[in-house]
């Protein structure tokens, strides 16, 4: 009886456990400009917005630049909520994109032509 109810704990706790792994959570946020990078001078007047969703550790994002295409990446968070990768943007260039989730906020860098700091709320 004890074994019975003791794996019955183990399997009620293991399942609990599963849906808060893979919740699906929205952030979105936007920069009124870009800092200066590697000769541009044009990047203080550059505004951009992020729309981000985290579902386990995986990331899913969009941002875009006024006047310009939509853009993406994906990325995985470690244990403590870092992630880095790449996003492929205008002209075959690339931007570094670092960050972090949090459960109240994610922050995320756009590092490339221009460099642009986020900070998003949750949706």
């Amino acid at each position: 009886m004890r074994s019975v109810l003791l794996g019955s704990l183990v399997a009620v706790s293991a399942l609990a456990a599963v849906p808060a792994l893979a919740q699906t959570k929205q952030f979105a946020g936007s920069v009124s400009s870009g800092q200066n990078q590697g000769g541009s001078t044009r990047c203080p007047t550059y505004a951009m917005k992020m729309d981000l969703t985290v579902t386990g550790s995986n990331i899913q994002a969009t941002f875009q630049q006024e006047g310009r295409d939509q853009r993406n990446f994906a990325a995985t968070a470690a244990a403590d909520g870092t992630f880095v990768t790449e996003a492929i943007v205008g002209g075959g260039g690339k931007m570094k994109v670092t960050g972090k989730v949090t459960p109240t906020e994610v922050t995320v860098k756009l590092d490339g032509y221009c460099i642009f700091n986020f900070k998003l709320a949750p949706k």
